[in-house]
């Protein structure tokens, strides 16, 4: 005999399962976290960070990567209706993009998570910050992302584990993918997908092209606070 299928959940609403289904599941909590292998971004897996102080540390390059996320985010989007469509609870899909510009001007891709319900259908939408983001090494496509990142550290209570995001999974396939995760040690936090141009040896996580000048923007941090600490009545020397 054929072994039976598993039912789904969106097998269970055609057939009247309770509204309890149509509900996206808890934010996991009280975890001591699954410790896991990730893909270091850059040598010391601090690429995105050091990126970052680079940018704030150099007027020049802050200014530079602030016209190019203001012109990526332009005036929002041009359909009213697509751009006060509710993301979330607290976000419209204006303010999504109007946070994601600053991820993508800086050149560290932007994430996106699709908190689905229990039946597969889309709930919430958010941006979490790219350079808080880590892939899975064991080619499962999970993505890590831990807030301690961004100061150099990463406890295993602190990720959230997010599953990779299919546009071409079906309902039933996402509520399995869902219940599934819900049942694991990591909890359902949603689907990520993190969106980034791919080159040659950087098709896990993106390089900024500005990385290849970074001793000149670090020339340019260090001059400024060099004439900054000058006391304004210092005489320079004549050439």
């Amino acid at each position: 005999m054929a072994k039976r299928r598993r039912t789904s959940t969106v097998s269970l609403l055609r057939v009247g399962a309770p509204s309890s289904v149509l509900n996206a599941p808890a934010i996991p909590a009280g975890s001591t976290g699954e410790k896991l292998k990730l893909v270091s971004w850059g040598a010391s897996d601090q690429l995105p960070q050091e990126c970052l102080r680079i940018l704030y540390d150099s007027g020049t390059a802050e200014a530079c990567v602030t016209r190019i996320a203001q012109f990526i985010g332009g005036k929002g989007f041009a359909s009213e209706a697509t751009a006060t469509m509710r993301a979330n609870d607290e976000q419209t899909l204006n303010d999504l993009l109007a946070e994601a510009k600053h991820y993508a001007g800086a050149g560290l891709g932007v994430a996106v998570v699709v908190r689905y319900t229990y039946g597969g259908q889309r709930g919430d939408v958010f941006v979490e910050p790219s350079d808080c983001l880590r892939r899975e090494k064991d080619g499962l496509g999970r993505f890590v992302v831990n807030y301690g990142l961004s100061e150099g550290k990463r406890s295993a209570a602190d990720n959230r584990v997010y599953l990779p995001f299919n546009p071409l999974a079906s309902e039933e396939e996402i509520a399995e993918e869902v219940l599934a995760a819900v049942q694991s040690e990591t909890g359902y936090w949603g689907h990520l997908v993190f969106s980034f141009e791919a080159r040659p040896g950087r098709t896990q996580y993106p390089v900024p092209s500005y990385y290849a000048a970074k001793e000149d923007l670090e020339t340019d941090a260090a001059l400024a606070r060099f004439v900054k600490s000058r006391p304004r009545t210092a005489s320079f020397p004549m050439p």
